[in-house]
């Protein structure tokens, strides 16, 4: 038998490469596609740098699950992510939580939800802290290995995710449902069935005989069953066919005593030996299991049906492979025919089919066109399953105009010469978006459709939005997350990019100037996944939260909380994280106990500014891009928050309460001690950035908050509920400029009975971002976009406005800006 991976290079389960690097002698550059492979036609390269496997279509062809490490995603170790096919422009989006491993991932049956394997709820979260630490540790390069395994790790081997369980993630990349609950070491290949409206889900687990195929509703473990028959087996890979009759699978059934042994003790250490492994098929009973004995003796894995009859099978194999490489080969059902599909051309490794829906796509990860041979990338291709030269691919039946694949389309530079933020729209003053009195702005336009959005701010390049996000019916989450949002394609065909974990909450994000890498605060190191409330598996406990466990069980709490008409929780476990264009952490830029959070980046792209309780109270510091050479820049008592640089980035702009009386300061004090405050009087300040010339701007009363300069390098715009008067609530926030001096105090927004307040101008000054409860129910927040403009203000009158006093704000306080 020919060796199919190269000696000592192992495959990871995690990475599912199962030993695909092979050495690429004899690959020529630019070849994407071989004269011996008949069936495939118009092949293009979706990807081009990094390892890229186990891919699968949607319902109707428009997106591409895959799993992918290296390269630009900055990870050593499998994540899921998915391509848009219908606009290649659009970089991959991280559907997985980037911490931990994932892979195996499948569209649920006819929507865009996804599930997969991972460890992410079991990965290690050490300190100094980058997401490749969480990945698991290859077996094979750990010390002490029995000889036993170490034999093993000489031979072609799947290394498998132990530890992980298999979730369901909603098109937000947020998590939706939990599978399976540490019922089995190892778990793999989940696939939902559509028959029964997704009730039903079919995965292999590992149990006492080896790892075999089980079904069961997907929400009662209780009434799983055994599916492949109990011996000592591995078996994993699965396909189902389109109508669901038949399922496929690879596995390794081994013959004789010694084999057996070494299979559950290579189970038991994380591995499975593949060099005589087989495609399998049955009906879903499982009663008999058929082989697809024209390709045994060899290295055989990943089946995928690829016909409307389901009969046919293309699945990846060695066989007739003398280098070291692997094809795509074409097995008939009904006649027990095998044809080679891809290329034998030696050196080139072609691996990992998937098959759209109407049968008339295939996308398979190659090392062909590379110059690595751990690169793997992914490539499309129309597929003719008659290999002929006919010019309509059918998939062997009748198109269905409604599950065909959009063509491609391939990236241009005309696409991206009308950017959608600058298109005119019909709005203004329409009562809707935009109202009366609003003068400064034109354009208006909703960029945010649903749950609570806030905390919009630009790229440097101005292209791009950071904002958080939250909102169990819409997001699927209760606690804050993180998605950019490219203001240069229409929002409502597209959907927010997920760039936080998923786990824990977050807050805070900004963009570095090199327009990929931004910054944001998480809990996510010392969160664990609550299974009996999926939504909110993470988010941590609001500590005045009338019906969780420290309120109901602590007198004191009780009091505590009883006593403050209204909080913020000020997370001690927040930390801030630089993460990449894909949302992989690559670096902690704080470590020290206590919350540090709200950070945010300086024009000139040199420092960061931010609030911490390092030193016992809440106060501003700021640092190198970095994170390093810190400074502390306030030191007065008082929440010091939501900081952003002058223009000019020599000078802070920001929010602070002040108590000064002995009641204020006790108060104060024991609320910071519970790792709260009562955010109910706040007003502007400004200050050096080295810490002197502080002075207050405002003094409104009620709470003035969420300050940003305007590109004069004079002018702030900020919310503030002070205009409203006593008993106002969540809907009395509007949006007010004031010059830096205190004078000028000219009113923005004046939609009625509305929430406005995060607003940001882009780095150019001419367009404003804010959030809004206008156009919405409830209490969803929504993100807008406006031009902004100075009108007049001699003939507008920007005259001084009066203020009544403190108020009580009902729904604000997740926020900390």
């Amino acid at each position: 038998m020919k060796s199919f991976i190269c000696r000592n290079m192992t495959t990871n389960r995690t990475v599912a490469t199962f030993g695909l690097l092979a050495l690429l002698v004899g690959v020529a550059l630019g070849d994407l596609q071989y004269a011996d492979e008949p069936y495939f036609k118009n092949v293009r390269q979706l990807t081009f740098n990094g390892h890229h496997s186990l891919a699968d279509f949607n319902h109707d062809g428009s997106k591409l699950l895959f799993s992918a490490r290296g390269g630009d995603y900055g990870m050593e170790c499998d994540q899921i992510y998915q391509l848009n096919l219908n606009d290649l422009t659009e970089k991959p989006r991280r559907l997985s939580t980037g911490l931990g491993a994932a892979t195996e991932a499948r569209y649920w049956p006819g929507r865009d939800d996804v599930t997969f394997q991972s460890n992410f709820h079991n990965a290690p979260m050490p300190s100094n802290f980058t997401a490749s630490a969480t990945c698991p540790a290859r077996v094979c390069r750990q010390p002490n290995l029995s000889p036993a395994i170490k034999a093993v790790c000489k031979k072609p081997h799947l290394e498998l995710l132990k530890n992980s369980d298999i979730f369901a993630f909603n098109k937000y990349a947020n998590i939706d449902r939990q599978l399976t609950f540490n019922e089995s070491p190892y778990v793999d290949s989940a696939w939902v069935m559509r028959d029964f409206q997704g009730s039903m889900f079919y995965y292999f687990k590992q149990d006492d005989m080896g790892v075999n195929l089980y079904v069961r509703p997907w929400n009662n473990e209780n009434e799983t069953v055994l599916v492949t028959h109990h011996n000592i087996t591995f078996f994993g890979g699965l396909s189902i066919d389109r109508d669901e009759r038949r399922l496929a699978f690879h596995g390794y059934i081994p013959t004789t005593g010694p084999a057996a042994k070494e299979l559950l003790d290579s189970l038991d250490a994380g591995l499975v030996p593949i060099g005589s492994t087989e495609i399998y098929y049955t009906t879903f009973e499982g009663l008999e299991l058929q082989v697809v004995s024209e390709a045994s003796g060899n290295t055989n894995l990943y089946p995928a049906y690829a016909s409307y009859a389901g009969n046919k099978i293309v699945f990846t194999s060695n066989l007739n492979r003398t280098d070291g490489g692997s094809s795509l080969y074409l097995f008939n059902i009904f006649d027990e025919t095998l044809l080679p599909v891809s290329t034998s051309t030696k050196g080139v490794t072609t691996t990992h089919a998937a098959i759209s829906a109407d049968f008339t796509k295939i996308v398979f990860a190659s090392n062909r066109n590379s110059t690595k041979a751990s690169d793997f990338q992914l490539f499309i291709a129309d597929f003719n399953i008659t290999g002929t030269s006919s010019p309509d691919f059918d998939g062997d039946g009748p198109p269905n105009p409604n599950m065909l694949v959009s063509k491609v389309k391939e990236t241009s530079t005309s696409a991206a010469a009308k950017c959608w933020q600058d298109t005119p729209v019909q709005s203004q003053f329409d009562g809707i978006v935009h109202f009366k009195g609003e003068d400064h702005l034109t354009n208006v336009r909703q960029i945010t459709f649903g749950g609570e959005n806030a905390e919009g701010y630009f790229s440097f390049d101005d292209n791009l939005l950071t904002l958080q996000a939250t909102g169990s019916n819409y997001y699927g989450t209760g606690c804050d997350q993180i998605y950019q949002l490219d203001l240069c394609k229409d929002p409502t065909t597209t959907d927010p990019r997920k760039m936080s974990t998923g786990v824990g909450a977050t807050t805070c994000s900004f963009i570095y100037p090199d327009n990929r890498q931004s910054l944001y605060a998480g809990t996510f190191r010392s969160t664990k996944i609550n299974q009996s409330a999926i939504h909110d598996a993470s988010c941590p406990t609001k500590l005045c939260d009338h019906t969780g466990t420290l309120y109901l069980n602590n007198a004191t709490v009780k009091e505590v909380c009883d006593h403050a008409a209204y909080t913020w929780d000020i997370y001690p476990e927040y930390d801030i994280y630089l993460v990449n264009e894909y949302g992989i952490i690559t670096q902690q830029l704080t470590d020290s106990p206590g919350y540090d959070a709200e950070g945010v980046i300086s024009p000139d792209g040199k420092l960061i500014a931010f609030t911490s309780t390092r030193n016992g109270d809440l106060d501003l510091y700021v640092m190198n891009i970095d994170g390093s050479n810190l400074v502390q820049v306030t030191k007065t008592l008082g929440y010091d928050g939501g900081a952003f640089f002058s223009p000019d980035s020599k000078r802070l702009i920001f929010r602070a309460s002040r108590p000064t009386t002995p009641e204020e300061i006790a108060a104060y004090k024991l609320y910071l001690s519970f790792n709260i405050v009562v955010p109910l009087q706040m007003e502007l300040f400004v200050v050096d950035i080295d810490g002197k010339n502080m002075k207050q701007i405002t003094k409104l009363g009620g709470a003035s908050w969420a300050p940003y300069y305007l590109n004069d390098n004079k002018r702030v715009i900020f919310s503030t509920n002070a205009h409203a008067g006593p008993g106002a609530g969540f809907d009395a926030f509007q949006l007010f400029v004031v010059n830096d001096d205190g004078t000028g105090l000219e009113q923005v927004t004046t939609a009625p009975n509305t929430f406005n307040a995060f607003a940001m101008f882009s780095h150019k000054g001419n367009k404003l971002v804010w959030g809004s409860s206008r156009n919405a129910s409830n209490y969803d927040i929504n993100l807008f976009l406006a031009d902004w403009v100075d009108p007049d203000t001699k003939t507008k009158g920007a005259a001084a406005i009066s203020i009544i006093g403190a108020l009580i704000m009902a729904v604000f306080g997740r926020f900390v800006l």
